[in-house]
């Protein structure tokens, strides 16, 4: 069998509490891991990765059965689109695409990265270009955004070109030069 994690709104709002994580480890059976074919994570982000953190010691060895996934379209490549029965947010994440701007760099108070920006009747998707590690594989992630999160969109001129910035709740902006 297969087991598909939708990350696509994952949040600390609705993470799944450590606790509950530790009593599922106890009372799986050991040989799960053998049946499990494959674990698919749909829209991994940022907040995943630092929640992955916590729960890596309750992966075990399926850990190496994980695959990490940016958009429904390759989920379908490996189960039938039929025998998926994704909520209609998480599709239109890819369906719903109005305008794709690339590349796209993004600004945080940390660092930079380019990435490539999606434009959707009710998101905003901001996938890295470059992947990152994630339980030993390679993940891309993908910020979805809902558009009610978005506080500020707007311009600022620059000297050498001008710069289009998105200001969402977390307060980290999107610039494409």
């Amino acid at each position: 069998f297969s087991i598909v994690i939708d990350l696509t709104m994952i949040s600390a709002e609705n993470q799944i509490q450590t606790s509950w994580a530790s009593s599922l480890s106890k009372v799986m059976p050991n040989q799960i891991g053998a049946n499990v074919d494959a674990v698919y994570f749909l829209h991994s982000n940022q907040f995943f990765k630092k929640y992955s953190k916590r729960i890596a010691q309750f992966t075990g060895r399926v850990k190496s059965k994980f695959v990490f996934l940016s958009a429904p379209s390759q989920l379908f490549q490996y189960i039938h689109e039929k025998d998926v029965h994704l909520p209609n947010d998480t599709l239109a994440v890819e369906k719903d695409v109005q305008a794709t701007f690339s590349p796209v760099t993004r600004v945080t108070q940390y660092n930079k990265k380019e990435v490539i920006v999606r434009i959707g009747t009710d998101f905003l998707i901001v996938e890295t270009e470059k992947k990152n590690p994630l339980f030993g594989h390679q993940a891309t992630f993908v910020e979805v955004i809902h558009i009610s999160r978005v506080l500020e969109i707007g311009q600022q001129q620059r000297k050498d070109n001008d710069q289009f910035v998105i200001k969402y709740e977390d307060n980290t902006p999107c610039k494409r030069p």
